[in-house]
């Protein structure tokens, strides 16, 4: 298999993940975090849901330095 078919499937398989992971979230809970060191819901799920617009970085990007570039998570 090559690597665009790889990917492919990788990411239809983290689409399905996701999905899920939309469809269970519990409305209200956004500031629920399972420990005091675990990511809040709200966190989480824009963590989760930023992942897809990662493919287009790593196709365009030839290295990545999170200390050397403006990335900002999103805010919701």
């Amino acid at each position: 298999m090559d690597t665009l078919s790889q990917f492919k499937n990788e990411l239809q398989d983290e689409y399905q993940t996701t999905r899920k992971f939309f469809e269970v979230y519990p409305e209200g809970k956004n500031d629920y975090a399972p420990h005091e060191k675990s990511m809040k819901m709200m966190h989480l799920a824009t963590h989760i849901g930023e992942v897809f617009g990662w493919a287009d970085v790593m196709l365009k990007t030839s290295d990545l330095d999170f200390a050397t570039t403006d990335y900002k998570p999103k805010q919701l």
